[in-house]
C-alpha cells in the first residue's frame, strides 16, 4: 500500500504541479494551491476517516474493511487477485491523497521557477504549445529536484500508514507495526524498522544511478 501510494502520488502530483504554474494566478492554481495545503495540514488518519466516510458508508464504492473478500479463494487466481486490488483501493487512495499534496507544492514551485527562465520564454516565444512546453522544457528539469526527496518519503510515510492502515483494518506493513508495538513484540517492530530502512537505502541507491540518466549535466561534472 505504502509502495503503490508513493509512486502514483508522485507521478500525479508533480504533473499537477506543472499544471498549476501554467495556470499561476488563475481560478485552476488558486483551487489546487488551496486544496493542497488544506490536505498538507490534515493528519493522514482523518483523511483516512473521510475517504472510508465518503467511497465506504455513502457511495459503497471501496469495502469498508480487510485484504480479500470471505467467499474468495486465495491463491494466483483473477477473483482473489481482483479482490485484493480493490480491498487495497481505499488505503492507497487515502495515503495517496496524504502525499500528493506535498508533490504538488513542491512541483509548483520548482516549476513556477523555471518558468521564469530564458529558455522557456524563448520557447514561449516561439509559439510552442502547452503540451510541448510541458513535456520538454518544464517536466524534466522540474521532476531532478523533488526526485532526490521520493526514496525518503518511503521512511518518512511510514507513521502515516500506520494510521491510515488501522482505519481501514488493512493487514498491511503499518497495522503490522501497530499490532508489534501495541503487543511489545519488539522483534517484529525492527524487523519492518530495518526492512524500511533497506527500502529506502536501496531507493537511494536506485535513484542515484538514474539521476546521471535524466540530468547530462550529471555525467559531464
Amino acid at each position: 500500500v505504502l509502495m503503490l501510494a508513493t509512486i502514483a502520488s508522485y507521478i500525479i502530483g508533480t504533473r499537477l504541479g506543472v499544471f498549476a504554474a501554467f495556470k499561476r494566478g488563475k481560478a485552476a492554481d488558486s483551487i489546487l494551491y488551496s486544496a493542497a495545503v488544506v490536505m498538507l495540514s490534515m493528519p493522514p488518519f482523518i483523511v483516512a476517516v473521510i475517504v472510508l466516510y465518503l467511497l465506504g458508508l455513502n457511495l459503497r464504492l471501496i469495502p469498508l474493511g480487510g485484504a480479500y473478500a470471505l467467499g474468495v479463494k486465495p491463491g494466483l487466481n483473477i477473483p482473489f487477485l481482483l479482490s485484493v486490488l480493490h480491498h487495497a483501493s481505499g488505503p492507497v487512495l487515502a495515503q495517496m491523497l496524504v502525499q500528493l499534496s506535498g508533490w504538488l507544492l513542491a512541483s509548483r514551485n520548482v516549476s513556477v521557477t523555471i518558468l521564469a527562465e530564458d529558455f522557456v520564454k524563448y520557447g514561449v516565444a516561439r509559439g510552442l504549445k502547452q503540451r510541448t512546453l510541458t513535456k520538454k522544457y518544464i517536466w524534466r528539469p522540474a521532476r531532478l529536484p523533488i526526485l532526490t526527496s521520493l526514496a525518503l518519503s518511503f521512511g518518512y510515510m511510514l507513521g502515516g500508514s500506520t494510521l491510515v492502515e488501522s482505519v481501514f483494518r488493512y493487514p498491511g506493513i503499518g497495522q503490522q507495526l501497530a499490532l508489534a508495538l501495541s503487543s511489545r513484540d519488539f522483534g517484529l517492530a525492527v524487523s519492518i524498522f530495518t526492512m524500511m530502512v533497506i527500502a529506502v537505502i536501496f531507493a537511494a541507491f536506485l535513484i542515484e544511478i538514474l539521476y546521471p540518466l535524466l540530468d547530462p549535466r550529471v555525467r559531464r561534472a
